[in-house]
């Protein structure tokens, strides 16, 4: 999470370069004729209305970062590694697997956050650069109120499907949602309550005794693309074999169309993705289609700020395939 944290610094200081002087209001001194505000951030902040935090360093490059920093520590990613899971199909390995899906979702939630945050003051005492930087807790409440709507339904929508395929799943959403949770308390005091437990998950039946898959790409999947689908089948419960004892084959087909774009410097492209189902005796079981239109310097760039999202749409119509 710090090289992301670095990289959204560098792009904030991109957008916009801050003058020594940033902010209208008139900076207010202590006796060594720094501004209050490098003692007691919250002061100037308003802490009601605002999360702040205060950095350090040689420049401002590397004070602006070391704020970013600061902040991010206010949302850092816990994920309980004592687990009430009860699933008796479960092993401890799925447990470290369960973790590291919603560590990973979760530092990206506080990447998306960081990037709300905005530098309002600095300050060079003549040989160090401070920093302080401001983040917007009504936005930011907002934002997670979102967030956590956003897995709560997708905890109901898999729950729904009554499959033991997706238990690891519902387990990894609900870790992400808790923590999420957490930092919501902390920015305006509220919990958003969930009609959901994780003893629920212990009376899901159905379950799939077949879980093998074979994967079989084709078109313009880049090895990074590949990776990213074969992990998305283990999230959910497949083992992914390329020998014959798979149950289904899934063949993965991606169509990059170019279009009309009248700006310079970038292209735009449209993306398709197709996936066939098929069992041992080559039966057409079910599809998942998903696009999507962007635009980059290239299709490389494309291809690669694509993939996120392409793997969501997957996710959210995976059903279609009737593997069970």
């Amino acid at each position: 999470m710090v090289k992301s944290v670095k990289f959204i610094v560098s792009a904030i200081i991109i957008v916009g370069l801050y003058s020594c002087s940033i902010g209208t209001k008139k900076t207010q001194l202590n006796k060594k004729n720094k501004p209050l505000w490098l003692s007691s951030p919250n002061e100037l902040c308003e802490k009601e209305l605002n999360l702040c935090a205060v950095g350090e360093g040689d420049n401002y490059k590397s004070s602006d970062a070391d704020a970013y920093t600061s902040l991010a520590s206010y949302f850092s990613v816990k994920i309980n590694s004592q687990l009430n899971i009860k699933h008796t199909e479960l092993t401890s390995g799925d447990f470290v697997e369960i973790q590291e899906i919603a560590t990973n979702e979760l530092e990206k939630q506080v990447d998306t956050i960081l990037e709300t945050a905005q530098i309002t003051n600095k300050f060079n005492d003549g040989s160090r650069y401070y920093s302080l930087v401001k983040l917007d807790k009504i936005k930011l409440s907002k934002l997670l109120d979102s967030r956590i709507d956003e897995l709560d339904k997708k905890i109901f929508y898999f729950y729904g499907l009554n499959n033991k395929l997706y238990v690891k799943k519902i387990y990894a959403l609900f870790q992400e949602r808790t923590n999420l949770n957490e930092h919501k308390i902390l920015v305006d005091g509220k919990s958003k309550k969930i009609n959901f437990s994780l003893e629920q998950v212990e009376t899901i039946k159905q379950s799939s005794e077949n879980r093998k898959i074979k994967l079989k790409f084709s078109g313009e999947i880049s090895r990074v693309l590949k990776q990213k689908i074969q992990e998305l089948f283990e999230q959910l419960g497949y083992q992914v074999t390329n020998d014959g004892t798979a149950s289904y084959v899934i063949a993965v087909n991606l169509k990059v169309n170019e279009l009309y774009l009248n700006v310079r410097a970038f292209k735009k492209y449209e993306l398709i993705l197709n996936l066939v189902s098929k069992d041992n005796d080559q039966k057409r079981l079910g599809s998942v289609l998903v696009s999507l239109i962007d635009t980059g310097r290239n299709k490389l760039t494309v291809l690669s700020k694509s993939r996120e999202a392409l793997i969501e749409k997957i996710e959210n119509k995976i059903t279609q395939l009737n593997l069970n």
